[in-house]
């Protein structure tokens, strides 16, 4: 059995560094999910992933965030309710 082991750098806010070494090494720059050039959206991800009604507009009232829901597939674009298979979404949404 190998050990992995990571290595977690940051390069900025957003954007870390990771190292990989087990049987070999490699290295890769990413960003945090759920996160873009203007706000960082865990917060509007713990509400949405707390919510086990439907959407409610008044419970996502910061500038942008319903904005964010629909540019994420997380909110249908109609801003009605949730996207049927919003866990999913939300468990695809890594950028590299």
């Amino acid at each position: 059995m190998e050990t992995l082991e990571l290595l977690l750098s940051p390069i900025d806010t957003n954007k870390f560094k990771v190292i990989i070494s087990a049987g070999g090494e490699g290295e890769v720059e990413t960003s945090l999910p759920f996160s873009d050039s203007e706000k960082d959206w865990w917060k509007t991800l713990i509400k949405v992933l707390e919510t086990n009604t439907n959407f409610q507009s008044e419970n996502f009232k910061e500038p942008g965030e319903q904005d964010w829901m629909v540019k994420s597939g997380i909110l249908m674009p109609n801003r009605s309710h949730f996207h049927p298979d919003k866990l999913k979404k939300i468990g695809q949404y890594y950028k590299l």
